[in-house]
């Protein structure tokens, strides 16, 4: 994770987007559409990365399954 959002989150926090991160990464790299849309697995996995802690820190959410499903959905455009 990404040094700046370590700074504002705890190790149980980081363990919690870290693994949301990785459930929704397996997911958007099986359906490749977002791929196209950015330069590298770098641009996307940064973009993956801050959705995800602006998504738990606006709405106070520590569920792994929950971040994943929220995240997923926004870049669906649902």
């Amino acid at each position: 994770m990404d040094s700046k959002f370590r700074r504002k989150l705890d190790p149980l926090d980081q363990a919690f987007l870290e693994r949301a991160f990785e459930s929704a990464w397996v997911e958007i790299k099986q359906d490749n559409r977002l791929d196209a849309e950015l330069d590298s697995d770098e641009g996307l996995e940064a973009t993956l990365r801050r959705e995800l802690f602006e998504i738990a820190l606006s709405n106070g959410i520590r569920d792994v399954e929950t971040l994943r499903d929220i995240l997923l959905d926004e870049l669906s455009g649902e």
